[in-house]
């Protein structure tokens, strides 16, 4: 039998500060249910507030907000072999993001923060 080498897990990456009180502005819920499910407690003199994760923010506006944020790649560039990505938002209409990101996490953080700016 051959070797199978175990699948290395992938880390949801946690959203940042500007988006998280963005999100918490749009009625992002900061109660304790939802604390157990990956957020992140931020006290400091500064800011209050939690940071969840990409993956909970995108599901929490396709669910309450009635927006999708779709990262898909955009090019490959052969020169550097590396693949540029794209931000998609739907909400009422399409929404591209003029830029391209180098990660898709980078993409995605970008397509959330509009995505909530563009809601009530």
């Amino acid at each position: 039998m051959k070797n199978i080498k175990p699948m290395k897990l992938l880390n949801d990456r946690l959203i940042e500060v500007g988006t998280s009180k963005l999100a918490k502005e749009k009625g992002f819920p900061q109660n304790h249910a939802v604390i157990n499910a990956g957020l992140e407690w931020i006290d400091n003199d500064y800011e209050k507030s939690f940071r969840c994760t990409q993956t909970m923010l995108q599901k929490w506006l396709r669910e309450v907000k009635q927006v999708n944020v779709c990262v898909m790649p955009e090019r490959f560039i052969y020169d550097f072999g590396k693949i540029e990505y794209s931000a998609t938002i739907f909400y009422g209409g399409e929404t591209k993001l003029d830029n391209d990101f180098e990660t898709y996490e980078q993409a995605m953080e970008a397509g959330l923060l509009e995505a909530l700016k563009l809601t009530p």
